[in-house]
């Protein structure tokens, strides 16, 4: 359960000037993942962080499930700086072009939020999950869903 936008860029991405652009936002960090996976996040606050993944003809940006705001910020901020470095365009999962940034509004990114954690919510309540973020593990299941259930909303 992922999040997907394409870029088709003009001109190659420079990845050396992209790290160098992350390095000064704030406890972001990046991690060269392969030859074409980077993934990104916020030291300390994101959930899940993001990943790009450079192909030939386009550069592939991935939100997973329970993604927060931060994860969701640096998101726009980074896929602004690809768009501008490359001249690209951007499209969304339907395949439609996005002519206005940010990808990810406010509104989006809350309802978003809600909608993942109401499908865990709902999921864990028989299956067990394991969601992978950028310090540790994370596991969610039947014992967490009847935790869960004390609370309101």
């Amino acid at each position: 359960m992922s999040i997907i936008h394409n870029i088709i860029p003009k001109r190659p991405l420079d990845i050396s000037k992209l790290e160098k652009f992350v390095s000064t936002i704030n406890n972001a960090k990046h991690l060269k993942k392969s030859d074409s996976i980077y993934y990104f996040w916020i030291d300390g606050k994101s959930t899940r962080g993001f990943d790009i993944t450079i192909e030939k003809e386009s550069i592939e940006v991935r939100n997973t499930i329970l993604s927060n705001k931060h994860d969701y910020d640096l998101t726009n901020i980074i896929v602004a700086e690809i768009i501008h470095m490359t001249e690209g365009v951007i499209f969304d999962e339907d395949e439609t072009q996005i002519n206005k940034l940010p990808i990810f509004s406010n509104e989006r990114i809350t309802e978003t939020e809600i909608q993942d954690c109401e499908v865990f919510q709902i999921r864990s309540k028989e299956y067990d999950y394991s969601i992978f973020g950028p310090i540790r593990e994370v596991n969610f299941g039947k014992q967490l869903h009847e935790k869960f259930k004390q609370l309101d909303g």
